[in-house]
């Protein structure tokens, strides 16, 4: 443990008390080490160390939450002056930024060019990509570097001093929000949260015959630990209250065609208390290419709704105008083409549907004689997985998979697992899941088959080669 003293502010002892390291409590260290500060035994100065009591106590209260400030910076903020701040270039202080009279401490970020090589990239103008399926299935958080990324338009660089968000709420009342108030004036919460886009797994479509849009195979989806605000608190202090066939509609910094991305949900999920306006994915502050500054987390609805980079939302008596809400993200039956497509007759996709999807072993993979781990997820948009059945054949036997889920983030995907004994040859793996409402899937997509490929949620199949 490092030895040293720092100065610190307002704590609950005097202000700009002398704080010896070892005097910091076990509990304080332990936070340090849960959110991977840099290694404190290593430092070359006593500044390195950006957790002090002020920061620690913080914490405690928020029972491991924490604020984000900037991006490329932990979680981890402290009001302190160092004595011994060290040169600009060093290794420990490089990663320092300060805002607002913080100190966050953290590890590099790598730069996007790097988080694409690590993805598998559909488009660039948009810039769209999805992790490999094992990469997905390795931690039941996905890894902000291993999301999917969809977008529609450009990738905006916003800067957060700057950065205000405009607040309509159709009473009279009007608000402008900076990110420090946002953060200042409203109590922050944390919502572990399934995200999917509803291309997700349009890859299977295709098969069938051909469809508009990127082929996602079954990655365009994760889960994260989301921060923020609650929607509802905003829209409050706009003077909004509940009532029948409003909707909350969202502008963004993005531009798509011409046009601002925009969106809508309607009122009544805007105010339920698992919607938030978030700053931070699983403990960092979010990434460029995840909405930095600020974004919409709307669980159990398709990822559209949940825009990034916001610049304004309002309350209104009517769905967004906008094109991608008026026009696009619509089911339409089979027979409907683009050319006969009406918007006005297709369904707005909202809730997301049951799925599952394999993970691991992969498409075509060689495989041994026996016992065979299979792995992968299953996620519902507001419903339970109550169970998941995987076969080795194609369908015609079934076996029950354990389930891992998280009781208390119900908009949160299962991880689930199993083994099959496996003989040589050629094996067709399949899985589907069923709900608490006791519910399953189609077993192919030429069932719900559309031009525009959405909503893929047949049996999840992969073929593999035992040897």
């Amino acid at each position: 443990m490092a030895t040293g003293v720092v100065h610190y502010g307002a704590t609950p002892m005097n202000d700009k008390t002398l704080l010896n390291f070892d005097d910091i409590p076990d509990w304080a260290w332990e936070i340090a080490e849960r959110y991977d500060l840099i290694p404190l035994s290593e430092s070359p100065y006593t500044g390195a160390m950006a957790l002090v009591m002020d920061a620690a106590y913080d914490l405690r209260k928020l029972s491991g939450r924490v604020r984000s400030a900037r991006p490329r910076a932990a979680m981890i903020a402290a009001h302190v002056r160092t004595l011994s701040p060290g040169p600009l270039n060093d290794p420990y202080r490089r990663r320092c930024v300060h805002t607002r009279g913080l100190i966050l401490t953290g590890t590099p970020m790598s730069s996007l060019t790097e988080r694409k090589a690590r993805l598998i990239v559909h488009g660039d103008q948009p810039y769209n990509a999805e992790p490999p399926l094992d990469r997905l299935r390795a931690s039941y958080r996905t890894a902000a570097k291993d999301f999917y990324v969809r977008s529609h338009g450009n990738l905006p660089d916003l800067d957060e001093a700057t950065w205000r968000l405009t607040v309509d709420g159709g009473t009279g009342t009007a608000l402008e929000l900076s990110l420090s108030e946002l953060q200042a004036c409203f109590p922050e919460t944390t919502v572990t949260a399934t995200m999917q886009c509803a291309g997700n797994r349009r890859a299977d479509m295709r098969a069938v015959a051909p469809v508009s849009g990127d082929p996602w195979d079954a990655g365009a989806i994760g889960t994260a630990e989301w921060t923020g605000v609650r929607l509802v608190d905003v829209l409050r202090e706009a003077g909004v209250a509940e009532r029948k066939g409003l909707h909350v509609a969202f502008e963004s910094h993005d531009t798509v065609e011409g046009h601002p991305y925009g969106v809508s949900v309607p009122l009544a999920k805007a105010m339920a208390p698992e919607t938030l306006l978030a700053y931070a994915m699983n403990g960092e502050a979010l990434l460029p290419e995840h909405g930095f500054p600020v974004r919409a987390v709307v669980p159990g609805f398709a990822g559209v709704r949940s825009p990034k980079w916001l610049r304004r939302l309002s309350v209104q008596d009517h769905p967004s105008d906008n094109p991608i809400q008026a026009g696009d993200y619509k089911l339409y039956p089979a027979d409907v083409t683009a050319e006969t497509a009406d918007p006005a007759n297709g369904h707005t996709i909202d809730t997301m549907p049951l799925n599952a999807a394999i993970c691991e072993p992969a498409r075509g993979a060689i495989l041994q004689p026996g016992g065979n781990q299979v792995r992968g997820y299953a996620v519902s948009g507001d419903r339970a997985i109550v169970r998941v059945d995987v076969s080795g054949n194609g369908g015609r036997s079934w076996v029950q998979a354990e389930l891992e889920h998280e009781a208390d983030a119900p908009f949160a995907w299962a991880f689930w697992s199993t083994n099959l004994d496996l003989c040589p040859g050629e094996h067709e793996l399949a899985v589907r899941a069923w709900d608490e409402a006791g519910q399953t899937q189609p077993a192919l997509p030429d069932e719900t088959w559309n031009h525009k490929g959405y909503l893929c949620a047949c049996w999840h199949r992969v073929r593999v080669n035992v040897t």
